[in-house]
């Protein structure tokens, strides 16, 4: 099960930094995305595509200190950071399809085989954090 931790640790590292790096230096497809949900959202789609970067930016470097967290066996509040971060992505791959399907004129498959392949994973990396949340 820790291999399965493990690997979806990795994945979700992976996805995350490929998915927030055009975001944030504003490559055509993501302002072509985002301009797009702006046509039925009221947003600006600039703020929303660069707020939506540094978000998915974030999940990544908790993830990352989550992993050295573990693997060094820090103690003390940094312990939560896995769960944190995993909790984060759920709800961020949760508004990912919610906007595939409802914002978007036609959903990308793609993306949404991914938004569900990074939901389960963090759903299943919460389960293998479930001690950490009855001891505390």
């Amino acid at each position: 099960m820790k291999i399965l931790y493990r690997f979806f640790q990795g994945i979700s590292i992976l996805a995350m930094l490929f998915f927030s790096i055009p975001k944030l230096t504003a490559q055509e497809p993501s302002v072509k995305g985002f301009t797009q949900f702006a046509e039925v959202l009221p947003v600006d789609p600039y703020l929303f595509m660069y707020v939506t970067g540094i978000v998915e930016f974030v999940i990544v470097i908790l993830l990352v200190t989550g992993l050295v967290v573990e693997i060094k066996h820090i103690k003390g509040p940094l312990r939560y950071v896995s769960l944190l971060s995993f909790t984060m992505l759920l709800c961020t791959m949760f508004v990912a399809l919610l906007i595939e399907f409802f914002v978007r004129p036609a959903p990308e498959f793609m993306l949404v085989i991914i938004a569900l392949i990074l939901a389960t994973g963090s759903a299943f990396s919460i389960y293998h954090k479930k001690d950490l949340l009855a001891n505390g």
